[in-house]
């Protein structure tokens, strides 16, 4: 029978220790919400009509399992199916205003997560960011928040909690909007605010919805 040496052991305790660190591996997180726990549920390429999105989905965690109320609220195929569904009335938005709607940021990426209304409402929590936009933005309640997360490549992340069920699904679509104002480069193409721009598309889809 052969035995393995000390050094072949070592080498199977570290490939062990890897692969079970990168089962458990969650998508980047923005630091605004590093403290609250989180599982990943959903981690895919969500194919659209002409290019696709590295899409993950987490939700907030309550007492080690997904929080039933979030997840109802936020449900996985249905929010997949918000992303693939106005993508066509983005074009035709972009294309109104002349901008083109190709990728400018390849391989760019999507870290959905929907946490609980006390984490987006809490002020205190995004202090940074509203004293980092003033003249733009008030301190006030946050519905959603869009993170470009600009130290880490090709990344970026959607934070969303469950507001009503009226407004949930156009508040998603208006975070989707500066999240192709990142990686379609319409700043170079759009003289106001990127908030601006979400906002106008807002009111784009829900008036053709």
């Amino acid at each position: 029978m052969k035995t393995l040496t000390g050094s072949a052991v070592l080498s199977l305790i570290l490939l062990y220790c890897f692969m079970s660190s990168a089962a458990f591996a969650e998508p980047y997180k923005p630091p605004i919400i590093s403290d609250v726990q989180t599982i990943e549920y959903r981690n895919n390429n969500l194919r659209l009509d002409d290019r696709s999105i590295k899409l993950s989905i987490s939700y907030q965690r309550e007492l080690g399992q997904i929080d039933s109320d979030l997840y109802r609220s936020h449900n996985p195929e249905h929010m997949e199916s918000l992303i693939v569904d106005s993508w066509p009335l983005m074009k035709r938005f972009l294309t109104s205003y002349a901008i083109p709607y190709s990728d400018c940021r390849y391989n760019y990426n999507l870290n959905i997560f929907i946490v609980n209304n006390n984490v987006l409402y809490d002020s205190a929590r995004f202090e940074g960011f509203f004293s980092g936009n003033r003249g733009y933005y008030s301190p006030g309640i946050i519905y959603g928040f869009y993170d470009p997360t600009l130290k880490i490549k090709n990344n970026s992340a959607i934070i969303l909690t469950n507001v009503n069920r009226n407004k949930d699904d156009f508040i998603f679509v208006h975070e989707m909007a500066h999240y192709w104002f990142d990686r379609l480069c319409v700043a170079n193409h759009w003289r106001y605010h990127d908030e601006e721009f979400s906002i106008r598309f807002q009111e784009y889809y829900e008036e053709r919805r």
